[in-house]
């Protein structure tokens, strides 16, 4: 859980609850939209891995 606090007004207060970060829907909505990169650099013969919304050249 992320606690960061919030801003209001230029004056940051902080928060009661977490943020929750990361989740299984992230990387799925990535894979989902890097599909056409990973078309795209395939087209052009790169050779790559992506893991979700990692990518190794």
């Amino acid at each position: 859980m992320l606690r960061s606090g919030v801003q209001i007004n230029g004056e940051i207060k902080p928060t009661e609850i977490g943020l929750m970060q990361g989740g299984p829907l992230s990387p799925l909505l990535a894979n989902i939209y890097l599909d056409e990169l990973d078309k795209e650099l395939e087209k052009r013969g790169h050779r790559f891995a992506r893991y979700a919304d990692d990518l190794y050249l």
